[in-house]
């Protein structure tokens, strides 16, 4: 399996979606986004199957609302793959198979 390390250079969430949508057309799906070094490292794999991805913002959201908002998800398809800090907020990214 291949991966793919890609250093934070997305200054929002729109930024972090955009980068993501354009490596997941190319066969990319997130697997980890945690802070290395100082700054936040996203990082990919390449797989046989393709994914689509979802990033939600969880700032404001208690853990009660979280568990919900994942297992409405889960319903839908969609898994975790990520959740951390990032903009100064916490995110959640969500990817299911096409």
């Amino acid at each position: 399996m291949e991966h793919k390390f890609i250093q934070a250079m997305w200054k929002s969430k729109s930024g972090l979606t955009e980068l993501v949508k354009s490596h997941e057309n190319e066969g990319w799906s997130v697997v980890a986004l945690g802070e290395v070094f100082g700054g936040d490292l996203l990082v990919m794999t390449k797989e046989d199957q393709s994914h689509e991805h979802e990033i939600i913002s969880v700032l404001w959201k208690d853990r009660k609302k979280v568990e919900e908002l994942v297992a409405e998800k889960a319903a839908e398809g969609w898994q975790v793959c990520a959740i951390g800090e990032c903009f100064g907020s916490s995110i959640m990214i969500l990817k299911r198979q096409r």
